[in-house]
Parts: C-alpha cells; structure tokens; sequence
C-alpha cells in the first residue's frame, strides 16, 4: 500500500456556521468535476461496460451532513454494514436500487430512492432533510450499478437526531458520523491496494475514528471532498 496526502491542500480556514457550510456545499455540487480513475480502474469498468453493452442498473445513496451543538463544521453520516449482507462490515452510505415506486430512474426517483433507503436501513426521518444536489452517477465492479449520491443536510441539531436512527440490523450494523474537516486531513488518507476479479487496483481510502472507508464509498468522499476543496479556494 502506498500512501500519500489528499491530492488538494486544506484551506487555510474553512467557512464557519451552517448557513455558509450550505452555501459552499451548494457551490461544489454545481462544479463538473468527474471522479478521478485511480490506476487500474477504468480499464476494469469500461470492459466490464463493454460485457453489459453500457447498461446498469439504477441505485442512489445519501451523503448526509449536519451540525452537532454549537459545532461550526459538519459531520457525514456512514453506515457499516451488517455481518450477513454482500459488503458484510464495510463502512458505505445508505442507499439501494431505485425502484418502479420511486418513479423516473434519471429523474426524481433517485432523491426518493435514496430518502427512502435511509428511512429502512437506519430510521431517518424524512421530515428535516433538505436536499442540496447530487454528485455524478459512479459505476460499481461489484454490483453492476450506476449509484448516484443524493448530498442533503439535516436542518435541526444531530444530538436530536441520534436517538431517531435505528439501524435495521439485517442490513446494518451501527451508525457512524464522520467530520467532514477531519476527513479532508491529509494525515488520514492512503492509497490502498485491493483484488478485484483477479486484478489489483489501488482505492482511495481513509481512516477515522478506528473505521477504514474505501472503495465506491471513498470514491464519492474524494469527489465530494475535492469540491469543496475547489470552491474553498476561489
């Protein structure tokens, strides 16, 4: 495993308060910022595309961020998966396919796919969830899915909200909130090496608080991180 810094310093200050995280989160879902390939990758999807003549199912997830207390910056809710599922014990964000239910696959559907999901798998009231965008559809090796995160903000206080998630325990373990300041520090991120189908690659990954988060999940941190980065710096 190789590590190295995020590929973006940290600003020298980061905004302050809600209304200004909000009003930068915003500003970077508008930038057009692909997710960055690491060495290996692209080629492994576009010939696993090619197998599926470019098709793939439809999922989305939610990337939910709020403030604890008086706390000036925001915290990221993630999920560990249950023992018994396919991505048994990884750190992901809630989420799942889109379904006939949730309506237009590339339309509304998805903000209700990913509201949804998060509502099953650990409790979260719609009520209090504002939407801010979403990030670019990313395509998963493992499952053949197009996922496209859903970034929202959760308006009251977290120390409230914590008692309403209840995991569901088929289909995860604990709930686990990450700060989003200490995710972009350099000392936590690593380049690591992972098997897929016989072939190596290299994932972005972090570690906090004792958890490791790679693969599609730090993928969508990376993007997500790296606007926030950009914007920071205009």
């Amino acid at each position: 495993m190789s590590v190295e810094s995020h590929p973006s310093p940290r600003p020298e200050h980061w905004p302050s308060g809600p209304e200004a995280w909000e009003l930068l989160f915003r500003e970077a879902l508008a930038l057009d910022l692909p997710y960055e390939m690491r060495p290996g990758v692209e080629e492994i999807v576009q010939e696993r595309l090619r197998v599926l003549e470019r098709r793939g199912r439809r999922a989305a997830v939610l990337m939910l961020v709020g403030f604890r207390g008086d706390s000036p910056s925001p915290e990221l809710l993630l999920i560990k998966r249950s023992a018994r599922g396919y991505h048994a014990g990884q750190m992901a964000f809630p989420g799942g396919g889109v379904d006939p239910a949730d309506g237009d696959p590339e339309g509304e559907g998805v903000e209700r796919a990913a509201r949804r999901e998060a509502r099953e798998e650990v409790g979260l009231p719609e009520e209090g969830t504002v939407l801010l965008g979403r990030l670019p559809p990313l395509f998963t090796l493992t499952s053949d899915y197009w996922v496209i995160p859903v970034v929202a903000i959760w308006k009251g206080d977290l120390a409230a909200l914590d008692p309403l998630l209840v995991p569901n325990p088929e289909e995860v373990d604990h709930v686990v909130w990450m700060g989003v300041q200490a995710l972009a520090d350099p000392s936590v991120y690593s380049l690591d090496t992972v098997e897929s189908g016989g072939r190596s690659y290299s994932t972005h990954a972090y570690r906090v608080g004792g958890e490791r988060v790679w693969g599609a999940t730090s993928a969508m941190i990376h993007n997500l991180l790296s606007r926030l980065l950009a914007v920071s710096r205009l």
